[in-house]
């Protein structure tokens, strides 16, 4: 089942009993909840886990891509780089760092250790989560099936494509007119911002009524904004986009985090919303008892059980082979 931004949001609402998000705006809610989604996979890494094909660069220093907060479990050699089939190959097992530099100490040194296609063990430093080594050193062809605890994509408001602006003559001015566009329910604010889609321009600013860029401003059917300071943009065009942070609909979003941790991310919310008041009476013991419920719903381990590879080595590890 898929969970949204929105429900978490809601909920969090009701309990605030702010469900007009007066005193807790909803991109303050978003914000906390972005924060929760990393918090349990920093906590938990297996929350976010995700199984992924890495080719191998040459030598013994692996690392996953940037998107990944964590090497969990390198499982084996794959014959193909595709996803689908993965084609497997030998297995791949842990082995202590202390053993292997006993074993053969110059183990890194591709003269004294050929480097392969196949990689037979792997060694983990705990101080270095994101990467990892394989023994033998490989030569750059081998490829690998990764477990990884993968860093949640952040959530933020749908934004709605007003179009775009043409410079007016001289281009120094631009104008236009929302009469395509469609216009948000009821005429409540949006957030306008413009992106430069070719060209250069300098010292640009959108206004409208006064009101600068990104001022929330209420939009309706054939609606004149002004595209203003250009100081050079030839054969270009802007861009504008709109979003509209206070309406809960386009915080329909999913998130990556499972189903089952959506009470604590509202947890997580809560004890971010009432350490915000921590000057009031009796904020700061809410914000803890929340913050406990959230650490109890996704089961918080010893941090070898969660963030060491090196727990799965075997208590004999034998030679390395």
């Amino acid at each position: 089942m898929t969970t949204y931004a929105s429900w978490v949001m809601q909920r969090a609402s009701i309990l605030l009993q702010d469900t007009a998000n007066t005193r807790w705006p909803l991109i303050e809610l978003v914000t906390w909840l972005n924060d929760g989604m990393r918090e349990i996979v920093l906590q938990n890494p297996t929350a976010l886990s995700e199984s992924l094909v890495l080719p191998l660069v040459a030598g013994t220093y692996q690392t996953v891509p940037p998107t990944y907060a964590q090497v969990l479990r390198v499982v084996r050699n794959l014959k193909t780089n595709a996803d689908s089939p993965r084609i497997g190959g030998r297995v791949v097992r842990v082995i202590d760092r202390l053993t292997l530099d006993a074993v053969a100490p110059d183990w890194h040194d591709s003269n004294c250790t050929p480097q392969t296609s196949i990689v037979a063990n792997v060694i983990f430093d705990e101080d270095d989560p994101f990467a990892f080594y394989v023994y033998p050193g490989n030569d750059g062809t081998g490829i690998v099936e990764v477990i990884a605890s993968a860093i949640p994509a952040e959530v933020w408001p749908l934004a709605l494509s007003l179009g775009t602006v043409t410079p007016g003559a001289g281009g120094t001015t631009g104008s236009f007119t929302l009469s395509d566009a469609t216009p948000p329910v009821g005429g409540t604010a949006w957030e306008i911002s413009f992106s430069i889609a070719a060209g250069a321009l300098t010292g640009v600013s959108l206004v409208n009524a006064g009101l600068g860029y990104s001022a929330p401003i209420s939009i309706t059917n054939a609606m004149l904004l002004t595209v203003a300071g250009i100081g050079s943009l030839t054969g270009a065009s802007i861009v504008l986009n709109a979003t509209q942070s206070t309406a809960i609909a386009t915080y329909d979003v999913p998130i990556d985090i499972h189903d089952m941790y959506k009470g604590a991310l509202v947890d997580y919310v809560m004890y971010r919303a009432y350490s915000k008041d921590s000057s009031f009476a009796g904020s700061l013991a809410r914000a803890a008892a929340h913050y406990q419920q959230f650490q109890g719903a996704i089961g918080v381990r010893a941090k070898d059980e969660t963030r060491n590879p090196n727990t799965k080595v075997p208590v004999n590890p034998g030679s390395a082979a």
